[in-house]
């Protein structure tokens, strides 16, 4: 889109309006519906102090945020049923955070797992009766898409066919090259999967009215999304230790700074 000299200063990145961000992740046994309830929570304008990475060191002291659409679909709807079908967070706002987006997805999933309430989100947003953030590990960033900006210009975007069949057909061999690396690794999963629902099962499986093949999968699709070692005994994020508020960090940077120039 050419810029006119009418408008030297123009910034495609701070003159962008509106941001679409996109997270992908497979649905394994996640609840889709808890966290689809859980994103209606993050739309309006709330203070996100609890969602992001603070960035006191470098002045960022202003944590509210404007979420104009939040929520959690499939990527395909003609596939929507199996542990390997695709999902995404699709979040779209102004501006975000430092580490925003991966510190709400890395919310989402544990309320996807069942370990956390969809309105802890609601909790969080709340920095009067929870001023201090739980430590929590963020999602893995490899899924985040920066998918599309709005700019409000009156101009029309120049598209030349001939470079966008380049792009297309480089995008077309990266999307066979990564498919045929996941067909071959489902391919062996679900090779072994079978080969795990074939073997004995104990004495207390055969005994539980719980069906036996669901009870005894591997669910384990969406574990490296969230940093960090998995603990063996969960903690709930309210009952988990806290970080220092706003005023100590700042009042923490500000000590730095008198000491740095003395």
């Amino acid at each position: 889109m050419p810029i006119t000299d009418e408008s030297p200063e123009f910034s495609a990145r701070f003159d962008c309006k509106k941001r679409l961000y996109k997270y992908y992740f497979p649905k394994s046994s996640l609840d889709i519906n808890a966290m689809r309830d859980a994103c209606r929570y993050l739309i309006g304008s709330h203070d996100f102090r609890h969602f992001c990475k603070m960035d006191v060191g470098n002045n960022v002291t202003e944590f509210r945020r404007q979420i104009l659409e939040a929520d959690v679909g499939a990527l395909d709807e003609k596939d929507s049923d199996n542990a390997t079908s695709m999902y995404m967070l699709m979040i779209a706002g102004n501006a975000f955070l430092w580490h925003q987006i991966r510190c709400i997805m890395g919310l989402l999933l544990l309320i996807g797992q069942g370990r956390e309430s969809p309105t802890v989100i609601k909790e969080l947003l709340d920095v009067e009766t929870n001023p201090r953030k739980p430590q929590y590990t963020m999602a893995l960033d490899v899924p985040l898409n920066l998918f599309h900006c709005t700019y409000d210009v009156d101009k029309d975007w120049v598209y030349d066919e001939e470079e966008l069949r380049t792009v297309i057909a480089h995008l077309q061999s990266d999307w066979t090259m990564h498919s045929v690396k996941t067909s071959m690794i489902k391919d062996c999963m679900l090779n072994l999967e079978a080969i795990l629902d074939s073997l004995p099962k104990g004495k207390e499986m055969v005994d539980s009215k719980e069906n036996v093949s669901e009870r005894d999968r591997v669910m384990a699709h969406t574990t490296c999304l969230l940093q960090g070692v998995t603990p063996r005994n969960y903690t709930p994020l309210l009952k988990r230790v806290t970080c220092s508020t706003l005023d100590e960090r700042i009042e923490y940077y500000r000590k730095k700074r008198k000491i740095a120039i003395v």
